[in-house]
């Protein structure tokens, strides 16, 4: 941002003016930066300029990577001016990742000439072929300096080091669906049961719920309404899930009901969960069971008899 300051009525000798911000219903550090200073007028000026050099701040508070994804960039930007030559030195540090193990280490400074508001940082991360947990390290800011002629520079912004989580791609937890898309079951089954697979993968624990959804049949009469979660351990491939079919004397045509699986989700630790596959529903038909009474009647007799 800049201000001018002007002198009127008169350019005659040196003068200087103090300046400096007072907060009215904007918080100072809050809603803007403070600055203060001299403004010399030599003679015959008119006219000056109150500039601002801002301050340097990582641009995101936080990062997150896939280790598989080689170099990437951290912004660094300098907000609230971006007057004068500026300089600002950066580093990684280890937290659980490790320099030259899970990333490259770097080291230097960055450079604002007048008018740059926004400069990178290319950092590497390496790739290995072993199942981890999220790994994390930072990067910092340190040592800012304004260079020649210089005022008002501030240094550092509030973010000034960020972590970098670094997210393994090499656990394979698999989805979920059901094995069957269609089903078509007996009225007199009483109980039928339904498989969910786990596809994909078998690395750590992963879940998901499961509900029944009517169509045509009505829950309660010709099916037992089911809901519940199914967790899945590291290791295992199958779940059944029992549901009860409602028989009953009465003939009736095909009907059917929905079995839902929604709300998938990676236990602790879990990476690379794609949650469910594209079996994520299955339509159960119940075929009725019932034999249609016979008639059997004589020409000459009115009475029927059902067998």
């Amino acid at each position: 941002m800049e201000i001018g300051v002007v002198r009127k009525e008169g350019s005659d000798g040196r003068i200087r003016a103090k300046y400096d911000t007072k907060p009215k219903t904007a918080q100072a550090l809050a809603d803007f930066s403070p600055v203060s200073g001299d403004v010399i007028f030599e003679p015959g000026e008119t006219r000056k300029t109150i500039r601002t050099s801002g301050v340097l701040e990582f641009e995101k508070p936080f990062y997150t990577v896939v280790e598989s994804v080689g170099i990437f960039q951290i912004g660094v930007v300098r907000k609230e001016g971006s007057d004068g030559q500026v300089r600002v030195g950066y580093q990684t540090v280890n937290k659980t990742a490790k320099s030259g193990e899970d990333f490259s280490p770097v080291f230097g400074h960055l450079t604002f000439e007048p008018g740059q508001t926004r400069k990178t940082i290319p950092i590497t991360i390496k790739n290995d072929d072993v199942k981890e947990n999220l790994e994390s390290f930072e990067v910092q800011l340190f040592d800012p300096t304004a260079l020649s002629e210089v005022f008002n520079f501030r240094g550092l912004g509030k973010i000034h080091s960020v972590p970098v989580t670094i997210e393994d791609d090499d656990m394979t937890p698999g989805t979920l669906e059901l094995e069957e898309p269609i089903i078509i079951v007996s009225e007199g089954v009483r109980q039928m049961l339904v498989w969910v697979n786990r596809v994909g993968g078998t690395d750590g624990q992963i879940r998901c719920r499961y509900r029944t959804i009517p169509k045509t049949a009505v829950p309660g009469v010709d099916y037992e309404p089911n809901f519940g979660e199914l967790i899945f351990q590291p290791g295992e491939t199958r779940h059944v899930i029992k549901f009860r079919i409602i028989n009953d004397l009465i003939r009736e045509p095909l009907k059917n009901f929905q079995i839902e699986l929604f709300d998938a989700q990676a236990g602790p630790g879990v990476l690379n969960f794609r949650g469910l596959g594209t079996k994520k529903t299955s339509l159960v038909t119940i075929a009725d069971d019932d034999q249609e009474a016979t008639k059997d009647a004589d020409e000459d007799n009115e009475d029927i008899q059902f067998d």
